[in-house]
């Protein structure tokens, strides 16, 4: 619409310019005609052009038929070669339109290809952008991720090397740590400054008490208290760690002698025997502690751990609260523990493992209550070696699960066949140890024993001694009245020797209680505690227990037991352990005497 209103103006000048001024300018309208034609091209649509072109000719046909001669008109002659002219101006600028056209077309669709262009660009770039911020955004999730992994991977890293109770090294990073030491001392033995350090192992004397008194919430506080008591008493880059329930390491890299650690752990011990208050009560603390250098006692951290375990077993068999240096001898005792340790693996298999009993009398001597059994290992090229020689570490390496159903087993059958063979009714006595109270087999174990050997279970007594019985007090009963139920009588072994005996006889659902060796041959000394022998068998009996006293040698004991209502006695006055044909010999030899 544009276009034509533009052309129609045109069209109007070019009209008033013909008719009112061309008398004074003549022919030079027509100049001013073709400025408007080339005016009309910059349009670049034809339309203007055309009508203009059109116009200026029909413009020219009228002057030249109907306008009246003038003064400046020339003629047909100036008319038609001018119109001519005009004509041909016309055709040149149409012909330079279309060329311009084609070439305007052509920036036109360049000029929209780049438009289309920047606007894609422009919606690129707003897209890249959006993602922009959206890989910021993922950054910045990746980051809180990762530090969410590096905060989990701090607490793994304490979990897997740190105690949770104490926040102290645990056993894992000792090991670790030795480790690493022993590898750095021999890369720099070649060094003019020979190093060596320390490892002390440290066990808190008498903890179990203090669980099974007061309770294992308190228990824990004092192993909280206890580590803290020996944060405050270590030298700074001394590394102390907890290995195990009351058991602590130390490990003490400084350049020391000998005398000069056993001065520093005296230290120790020292302040940590300070009283500790709990629940209203002072409480004392003791520990015994074993040490253990390199490389003079080992030059792996196995051995260094041996060593040093030994070294701290040898303190508290030397009455607790006490500090030992890691010695040769005690390695003797190491590899033939070791040795040992190999050989009860094929002890069975090589039948090595032998029986033998010890008969139980009533107070008397006048008839046998039955026979206790003990375990002998005849090793080749060392010789017999009682059981407590080799039960602890029968203990140690879990086999004495196999041996001790091997015992019962070969016992039951062997006293079955002399009950019945003789008419008797034998009690067949056999000591537990803690690995098999603990086994959830063992239950299982035993009613497969008597089911295989069709042994009657009120013939069986299975001894346990008071202080297994004591440190698992809760599991033990429920064992031992589900074993009470098939009719299996339980005897409490080694009483006396326990820290709380009287009260536990409450709580221990028993039959028999043994009076340890201790407690009888303190009976040969006149020292006044022979009355305490009398209140322990008054107590037991009013619980209906049946007392056994063990290790009666002479009849100075023997009378004291009488005078107090001991009902059976167990020791050499009467005999001693008897292999499997002796103790046939002694029932057929009673059997005789009888008849």
């Amino acid at each position: 619409r544009q276009t034509y209103l533009i052309a129609f103006l045109h069209c109007l000048l070019i009209l008033f310019l013909v008719t009112r001024i061309y008398e004074y300018a003549g022919p030079a309208i027509w100049i001013i005609v073709c400025i408007q034609i080339v005016f009309s091209m910059t349009r670049v649509q034809m339309n203007m052009a055309v009508i203009l072109s059109i116009f200026s000719i029909l413009m020219s046909i009228y002057m030249l038929i109907f306008m009246p001669a003038k003064e400046l008109v020339f003629g047909y002659t100036y008319y038609i070669p001018n119109t001519l002219l005009l004509i041909a101006f016309i055709f040149v600028l149409s012909l330079i339109y279309r060329t311009n056209a084609g070439r305007v077309q052509r920036l036109q669709q360049q000029y929209k290809k780049e438009s289309d262009q920047k606007e894609e660009i422009a919606a690129l770039y707003k897209k890249l952008e959006k993602e922009e911020n959206e890989i910021k955004k993922k950054n910045e999730e990746l980051v809180t991720y990762m530090n969410q992994l590096k905060l989990r991977d701090e607490q793994l890293y304490d979990l897997a090397y740190f105690d949770i109770l104490t926040g102290l090294p645990n056993r894992k990073m000792i090991m670790e740590h030795l480790e690493e030491l022993i590898i750095k001392m021999k890369q720099d033995k070649n060094k003019a400054d020979k190093k060596q350090f320390y490892i002390v192992f440290i066990d808190v004397d008498s903890f179990k008490n203090i669980n099974d008194t007061i309770g294992h919430h308190y228990g824990d506080q004092f192993i909280s208290y206890c580590s803290e008591r020996f944060r405050q008493a270590i030298s700074e880059g001394d590394m102390l760690g907890r290995i195990g329930g009351d058991e602590f390491a130390l490990i003490i890299e400084r350049n020391m002698s000998t005398g000069e650690v056993q001065k520093y752990i005296e230290a120790i011990r020292k302040k940590f025997s300070q009283p500790y208050k709990i629940e209203n009560a002072m409480l004392k603390l003791t520990a015994s502690f074993g040490i253990a250098s390199y490389p003079s006692d080992g030059d792996s951290t196995a051995k260094l751990l041996k060593c040093a375990d030994l070294a701290m077993y040898k303190a508290k068999t030397a009455g607790k609260n006490t500090i030992r240096l890691f010695e040769k001898y005690m390695q003797l005792e190491i590899e033939h523990k070791e040795m040992l340790e190999t050989k009860l693996v094929t002890a069975l298999d090589k039948n090595e493992m032998t029986l033998v009993y010890q008969p139980q009398y009533d107070i008397n001597g006048s008839q046998i209550r039955g026979v206790e059994v003990f375990l002998r290992w005849t090793l080749e090229g060392v010789g017999v070696r009682h059981a407590d020689e080799f039960v602890t570490i029968a203990e140690g390496t879990g086999y004495i699960i196999p041996i001790g159903s091997w015992a019962i087993e070969k016992a039951c059958v062997v006293i079955k066949e002399m009950n019945e063979k003789y008419g008797m009714s034998l009690c067949l006595s056999i000591n537990i140890s803690v690995v098999q109270l603990r086994d959830e087999r063992f239950y299982d174990i035993i009613t497969g024993i008597l089911e295989r050997t069709g042994f009657y279970p009120g013939w069986l007594e299975l001894e346990i001694k008071e202080t297994i019985f004591v440190e698992a007090l809760q599991q033990a009963n429920i064992l031992v009245l589900r074993l009470k139920a098939l009719g299996i009588k339980i005897a409490l072994d080694d009483f006396g020797v326990g820290c709380s005996s009287m009260n536990h006889l409450k709580k221990i659902p028993i039959d028999t209680l043994k009076l340890d060796y201790s407690i009888v041959n303190g009976l040969s000394r006149n020292d006044g505690k022979a009355d305490i022998v009398g209140d322990m068998i008054s107590f037991a009996h009013n619980f209906d227990i049946d007392i056994i006293a063990e290790g009666v040698e002479n009849l100075q004991q023997l009378q004291h037991l009488d005078k107090y209502g001991c009902d059976y006695i167990q020791g050499y006055l009467f005999s001693r352990e008897l292999e499997e044909s002796e103790l046939e010999s002694l029932l057929r030899q009673i059997v005789s005497v009888e008849i």
